[in-house]
């Protein structure tokens, strides 16, 4: 008897995305709530195997998984000791900059290897690493929130987030940004909204536009505010009613899926400690939008990128200015160099 299998999934390349490797770029690979001192977590993105930690004394540090000695994964056994990882295998100690700090059996003046370490930020509760395909440091940084004094909003940490492995470049979700279409056919929203701002700024991509959407209280204008830090932080503001903000990121895996998170936080209600059934139905509402099976999810899992699609309306014009605006993450696409759009104004509305 014959066993079907599913079909191994194609790489970004075959799915005929342009660019190799992965982008420049901030990236989410948790929450901070995830991890209390002494925590250490096996994690696996941009291709390779790493090890996320908290330290004794709180810092937070990520390293390549295997040990510069002999390979041992510093995640399976591996124990935190102030700001260090010792590693199960002989004990060598690396510090959260990837130095050796003690070999318990031998001279380190001997040894000169180092454990690659990441460059990690937290704000607002999520964690992020910087990604660069030459290991360049960060030429900016990843968005500040309002949200994290957090005064005026819930914690969202586990009623309102959520994270699933995708078969996806990250860059598909960020595609939404020029792609005001798909609010009425995947969102069902009322009608093409209208974009009322356009901004491209360095890293930075901004697009607001009004929409109606409809609820069981009857129809409910939105006022939405879209920001972009690179290609795989994308957040949703949604001002007046309904206020929330929703942080979705993408963080590549491997070069055939990416790791899908999404955070959101919801204003306070007067004298309300956690958040009630509305603010939990809002929260699940968006999270079936990003993850469920009839949504993007859908699209983004089997879609074939077109490199260079069909324009039509705003889209020979806003479409192609977000191409343009992509290539700076992508070093092997910046050096091929290209004109600048005639729509693009850099720092200002369009």
């Amino acid at each position: 008897m014959t066993t079907h299998t599913e079909p191994d999934p194609l790489t970004f390349t075959e799915r005929g995305f342009p660019w190799p490797g992965y982008p420049t770029g901030w990236f989410q690979v948790g929450w901070s709530a995830e991890l209390a001192p002494g925590d250490i977590r096996p994690v696996h993105y941009f291709g390779r195997e790493l090890v996320l930690y908290r330290g004794e004394d709180g810092t937070l540090a990520m390293l390549d998984a295997f040990c510069p000695h002999m390979g041992a994964h510093l995640g399976y056994g591996g124990t935190v000791e102030g700001s260090c990882l010792r590693c199960p295998y002989h004990g060598w100690v690396w510090s959260a900059d990837g130095g050796n700090v003690e070999i318990p059996y031998g001279d380190r003046g001997t040894i000169n290897a180092r454990a690659h370490a990441w460059r990690l930020t937290e704000r607002a509760g999520v964690v992020y690493a910087w990604y660069h395909r030459d290991d360049e440091p960060p030429s900016w940084q990843p968005p500040a929130f309002e949200e994290e004094s957090g005064a005026g909003f819930y914690d969202p940490y586990g009623w309102a987030t959520h994270t699933e492995p995708l078969r996806m470049h990250p860059q598909f979700a960020s595609e939404n940004f020029p792609d005001l279409a798909h609010m009425h056919y995947v969102h069902r929203w009322r009608g093409i909204p209208e974009p009322t701002e356009w901004k491209v700024d360095g890293p930075y991509l901004r697009v607001d536009y009004p929409g109606t959407i409809g609820t069981p209280r009857g129809d409910v204008v939105l006022e939405t505010v879209n920001e972009a830090y690179g290609v795989g932080l994308n957040i949703n503001r949604v001002v007046g009613e309904l206020r929330s903000t929703t942080l979705g990121a993408f963080t590549p895996i491997d070069d055939r899926t990416s790791r899908g998170f999404i955070t959101m936080w919801l204003p306070r209600t007067d004298g309300a400690d956690q958040p009630g059934g509305l603010h939990r139905a809002m929260a699940a509402s968006n999270i079936q939008e990003l993850f469920g099976p009839t949504s993007d999810r859908r699209i983004w899992e089997h879609m074939h990128y077109r490199q260079h699609p069909l324009h039509v309306g705003y889209e020979t014009t806003l479409t192609r200015d977000y191409r343009q605006w992509t290539r700076q993450f992508y070093p092997d696409a910046a050096e091929t160099g290209t004109a600048p759009s005639p729509f693009r104004k850099e720092g200002g509305g369009g």
